[in-house]
């Protein structure tokens, strides 16, 4: 084998390592089987997508009995074996008499929240608060504990 010969091989070889390399850590986190990643499709007034993602996950957390974990997810969470997808569609919004103030302004969502575990779908909670302002909205907290109640007490048996 030539000097060239061997420079060329060596060079190869470590051009794939750091392409394997490099593919390894662009893949996406393993959880373990009580982690649940968390979807949002949809928009909350007074969100951007990354936080109402935090912010759910946050409550969601605080709710939701041991041993559940969850984390935040990102498009490709929508393929997580588990994983809970918030659909949220705005229904209606209106101000108070015609003031266009913050806390005049009422907003009407619709969430529908989809639970998956171990890649099957497991049950569906609908759900139609009524918020005025963002993370701080007692509604919102509402809509969480009430959702974390349906899918992790009263279907206990299923959320296993």
């Amino acid at each position: 084998m030539t000097f060239k010969t061997l420079l060329l091989a060596t060079a190869l070889c470590v051009f794939f390592q750091g392409a394997l390399n490099a593919a390894e850590d662009s893949s996406p986190p393993v959880r373990d089987a009580n982690t649940i990643s968390i979807v949002v499709d949809g928009k909350v007034p007074g969100f951007k997508q990354a936080d109402l993602t935090a912010f759910l996950t946050q409550r969601l957390q605080g709710e939701a009995p041991a041993p559940w974990r969850f984390a935040a997810g990102d498009s490709s969470a929508s393929i997580a074996p588990n994983r809970i997808v918030w659909r949220m569609t705005v229904i209606h919004e209106t101000h108070k008499d015609g003031h266009t103030m913050p806390e005049t302004h009422e907003t009407y969502l619709r969430a529908e929240v989809k639970l998956y575990l171990k890649g099957l779908y497991q049950m569906t909670v609908d759900t139609h608060p009524t918020i005025q302002s963002g993370p701080d909205d007692k509604a919102l907290d509402k809509m969480v504990h009430d959702v974390a109640q349906a899918i992790f007490v009263a279907n206990a048996s299923g959320a296993q």
